[in-house]
C-alpha cells in the first residue's frame, strides 16, 4: 500500500560533490527536495522508482554515478552503477531504508504501470 509519494528531479548537479562548492540555486533545490523527503519520516521503507537501463531492483550499496560527473576514482568495471535517478533517491532519503526499483526508460507507458 502506498502511504505517501514524493517526486524529485534528478539532475547530476544534485549529487554531493559535483559542483565543487556551494552554488545557491543548487543548494536551494537540494533543500527543497530534502524537505519533501522529510514528509516520509516514520515510514518503514521508501520505495524509490526511477528510470534505468533495465527494469529490475538495484542493490542499495551499488556505486554512485558520481564518477561520471566529478573527478575521482573510477568504479570497478564489474560493480553495479546506479542509474542517476536511483542514486539521487538514495542520497536524498539519507538513513531511511530504501528499495531501489529501476524501470526501463525504453518501455511503453502501458508496460511501466506493471
Amino acid at each position: 500500500m502506498i502511504v505517501r509519494a514524493v517526486t524529485c528531479p534528478h539532475p547530476p548537479l544534485l549529487l554531493s560533490g559535483v559542483t565543487g562548492g556551494s552554488i545557491r540555486e543548487v543548494e536551494e533545490l537540494r533543500v527543497a527536495c530534502r524537505a519533501a523527503i522529510e514528509d516520509l519520516a516514520g515510514v518503514d521503507v521508501v520505495v524509490a522508482v526511477g528510470g534505468a537501463p533495465s527494469t529490475r531492483t538495484w542493490p542499495v550499496d551499488a556505486l554512485s554515478p558520481l564518477h561520471f560527473f566529478a573527478p575521482g576514482p573510477e568504479p570497478a568495471p564489474s560493480g553495479d552503477v546506479l542509474p542517476l535517478s536511483l542514486a539521487m533517491a538514495r542520497e536524498l532519503v539519507g538513513g531511511v531504508p530504501v528499495e531501489l526499483h529501476g524501470v526501463d526508460v525504453a518501455l511503453p507507458v502501458e508496460d511501466c504501470r506493471d
